[in-house]
């Protein structure tokens, strides 16, 4: 059966789940002042499968949340026919509820979700859920080391060691907003910036995300903001000067930023592989 959980009764769902992104926590959720409602399908007391659903009055947190599909319990003690078994009648059951109470509905996957059948034949042949292929890199950073990455990414770090740049954790949200915004180019939607710094502060005062900075001799020249839950880090924002020539800031700061995050994470997940150059320049850090 479907029930609505406390919001308490989430986040502890969250920290003992397999896949909890930083997307799916309260903390992030709260910033759009949207109504919460945290759906779960349950097989008597136990919790197979949620997710939070908005009933959002824009499409701005769509824009901001890079997941926001469905969360697992680690039940590795459980056989995996069970799993699957259970796991798509609550994928069904969540399919009808949507088709009955919704007009529209956005749902942003990660790659635990392997089985699309609930949604795909629903109410076949005229069924209505579409479904988008998306792609993502993700580092194991106990694997981590400058051998993984590309022969190219190797010299940038070697021209950026010789320039002096220097790697900071960073409390300057404001600055950062304004980078990100400036690297994205011009806004169609109002407000942007502002969503940044929430997102940062609330998120860094949660002891949830880190800022970092990448400087060249007394400037500023990058920023990139990473959320953190269950010792897995997302690669949420990043923006750099784009007026230098022959400095490689990101891709030093990245590098640096991975090997800060060895000692306290288990993985980076860099959240979107799918423009082509984009991906290029994500994939070049060794990521699968």
């Amino acid at each position: 059966m479907l029930k609505s959980i406390s919001e308490n009764d989430w986040i502890k769902f969250l920290n003992n789940s397999k896949n909890a992104t930083i997307y799916h926590h309260p903390t992030f959720l709260r910033i759009f002042n949207e109504k919460l409602d945290f759906k779960c399908y349950l097989k008597g007391d136990e919790i197979i499968l949620g997710l939070p659903l908005l009933k959002k009055k824009n499409n701005i947190q769509l824009r901001f949340q890079g997941y926001n599909g469905f969360i697992y319990p680690d039940r590795h003690l459980t056989k995996k026919q069970k799993i699957i078994s259970s796991n798509f009648k609550g994928l069904k059951e969540f399919a009808d509820f949507f088709y009955e109470n919704y007009e529209s509905l956005s749902i942003s996957l990660d790659d635990t979700m392997v089985d699309a059948r609930p949604f795909i034949w629903h109410n076949y042949p005229k069924s209505i859920f579409k479904t988008e292929e998306y792609y993502t890199s993700k580092i194991e950073l106990k694997d981590f080391s400058k051998a993984c990455i590309s022969e190219a990414r190797r010299q940038e770090i070697i021209k950026s060691e010789k320039q002096g740049l220097k790697i900071n954790v960073s409390e300057n949200f404001k600055s950062a907003a304004e980078f990100f915004i400036k690297t994205i180019g011009d806004s169609n939607f109002e407000n942007d910036e502002i969503r940044y710094f929430e997102i940062m502060k609330s998120l860094s005062d949660s002891k949830m995300g880190k800022l970092f900075s990448c400087n060249y001799k007394n400037d500023v020249i990058s920023f990139a903001f990473f959320g953190i839950i269950n010792k897995k880090v997302f690669y949420m924002f990043s923006g750099s000067d784009h007026n230098l020539k022959n400095i490689f800031n990101h891709t030093y700061l990245l590098y640096e930023v991975i090997n800060k995050f060895k000692k306290e994470a288990k993985e980076i997940d860099f959240v979107g592989v799918n423009s082509p150059n984009r991906g290029s320049f994500k994939l070049s850090f060794g990521g699968n």
